[in-house]
């Protein structure tokens, strides 16, 4: 596997995304540790202090699995894509919902499929007397946790297996496309989003305190 700087692609991206800089992310490199990936996917991002799996509770943490993550483009995109998870702001998350909610109605469709394909893949991985209705989300809190966001990363950090798989190959209309050049301006903006947030970075400004 190549060796790349992993801190040199996490400092481009806050560079050309300011605003991402204030999460403080940690990238530990698990790619060749296949114990870890437990189903996870090519990445995980582990929010801070709230998952006991994350490999360090005290920060944001983006874990990498898959070998494939093997050149620049790859590993920045994906980082980059997964980063997107920790932006609560009020006024991305009205972009995401404004994005997502003027879907077409075949997409509307390929969502209710993709959220059945995953409650059945969490079932056929669990034994049937262990299973507990209450640990699986229901269709809102899948869109509001995942579906949402895979909505924006796949138009702002598109997946590579995009180029030869049709299922990872995302279309938008007209009014997506714009809303989601707006969410991407917004990411360049260097002001703090957090009210009162003191923001430690890793390059040279100084951003906003609001």
């Amino acid at each position: 596997m190549e060796d790349i700087d992993l801190d040199e692609i996490v400092q481009d991206i806050y560079k050309e995304y300011p605003i991402l800089a204030q999460h403080n992310f940690k990238v530990v490199d698990s790619r060749n540790r296949p114990e870890r990936n437990t189903g996870r996917g090519l990445l995980e991002y582990f929010p801070k202090g709230k998952e006991d799996a994350s490999p360090d509770l005290a920060r944001n943490v983006i874990e990498l699995y898959s070998p494939e993550l093997n050149t620049p483009d790859r590993l920045k995109s994906a980082i980059f894509g997964d980063m997107l998870h920790a932006m609560d702001d009020e006024k991305w998350k009205r972009m995401k919902n404004e994005v997502y909610n003027i879907r077409s109605p075949e997409h509307v469709k390929i969502d209710k499929n993709a959220y059945k394909k995953i409650i059945n893949e969490m079932r056929n991985k669990t034994p049937i007397m262990e299973r507990n209705p209450d640990h699986e989300p229901d269709m809102e809190n899948w869109e509001n946790r995942s579906r949402k966001d895979a909505y924006v990363r796949g138009y702002l950090a598109p997946d590579y297996r995009a180029e030869s798989d049709p299922e990872y190959k995302w279309s938008y209309s007209p009014e997506q496309k714009e809303t989601l050049e707006k969410m991407k301006e917004f990411l360049k903006s260097r002001e703090s989003h957090k009210t009162g947030a003191v923001v430690r970075n890793p390059y040279d400004y100084e951003p906003k305190a609001i």
